[in-house]
């Protein structure tokens, strides 16, 4: 048998271990250099409208963020479900030729320590079926490999 010192030594450093592992999984303890939030003005939206939202982007590094990279790696999460942009060959599920994301100024960056604010139309390139846009209650979010917004529900009558 081992000597209780010994025993309590590896039960130490197992706690340790463990400890230490569960804070580098911990997806709170990494940061990203910056937020992304949806909002809208409005929650209710017809079937077969472009849903015009408002992402905000949160720069909180020390440098500049080019929206430009950030704004192509988008994803947008709708009921769940993860859509990339659409090819360029595919026509969006809603038949408008409109650019997913738009800035109203063309930004060249987003300044360190501040917030800028874009437009998002969804479904615009985004390959979301028909099926998926029914009448009824949705949630929208948007996501990229560094950062994810909040989820927005909105209704779709």
């Amino acid at each position: 048998m081992f000597h209780p010192k010994i025993k309590t030594v590896a039960l130490i450093i197992c706690l340790l271990a463990l400890t230490l592992c569960g804070r580098s999984a911990n997806p709170s303890t990494t940061s990203a250099p910056y937020e992304l939030v949806l909002n809208s003005e409005l929650l209710v939206f017809e079937q077969g409208d472009l849903l015009s939202l408002n992402l905000s982007v949160r720069n909180l590094a020390k440098d500049n963020l080019d929206p430009h990279a950030l704004l192509a790696g988008l994803t947008v999460v709708w009921d769940g479900t993860e859509y990339k942009p659409a090819a360029k060959t595919d026509k969006p599920a809603d038949g408008h030729q409109l650019p997913a994301i738009y800035a109203e100024d063309a930004l060249d960056w987003i300044g360190p320590k501040s917030v800028t604010t874009l437009g998002l139309k969804v479904p615009g390139t985004y390959a979301i079926p028909v099926p998926a846009l029914t009448a009824g209650r949705h949630t929208v979010a948007v996501k990229d490999a560094v950062a994810a917004s909040n989820a927005l529900t909105v209704l779709i009558e």
